[in-house]
């Protein structure tokens, strides 16, 4: 199995309990001190402790999957998630993709997350997204590897 594929299971299964579990600060201890961390595309890098600590408690999470990873290289690999969301008794789901990568001890030194919130009501019905290694090109037909989507 590739290194990075262990790494990339092990951090979303760590995540997925850690947020479950309401527990920010297990969460946080997922990223090395250093990490450069970015929670949007369009807002500056921030400390992905604190950004744990100040927003998992906010989003209470009823039900949360992880794709199989998309190896990029060496290091990095990407991981489409998806959530179910409690805010006081109105569900709501809640998708992401991150860009992660990971060090030699196997924290995450560096995280880009894209994430989309549902309407209101979206989580009735909705199953697990599944992380496909190729998708097709809109209106090309064409496949394109995930990792050349990163590029």
């Amino acid at each position: 199995m590739n290194p990075v594929a262990t790494l990339a299971r092990r951090y979303a299964e760590a995540y997925r309990e850690a947020w479950l579990a309401g527990d920010a600060r297990r969460a946080a201890a997922l990223y090395a001190p250093d990490c450069r961390f970015r929670s949007s595309p369009f807002r500056e890098l921030e400390d992905p402790a604190a950004y744990t600590l100040r927003v998992l408690p906010e989003a209470e999470a009823t039900r949360v999957w992880f794709g199989e990873p998309l190896v990029i290289d060496d290091a990095r690999a990407v991981l489409e998630w998806w959530a179910q969301l409690d805010d006081d008794g109105d569900p709501s789901t809640l998708t992401g993709t991150d860009v992660v990568r990971f060090g030699p001890g196997g924290a995450v030194t560096e995280e880009h997350l894209d994430r989309r919130a549902g309407p209101p009501g979206a989580a009735a019905g909705l199953g697990p997204l599944v992380c496909w290694p190729y998708s097709e090109a809109p209106g090309s037909g064409a496949k394109v590897s995930a990792a050349e989507l990163m590029q």
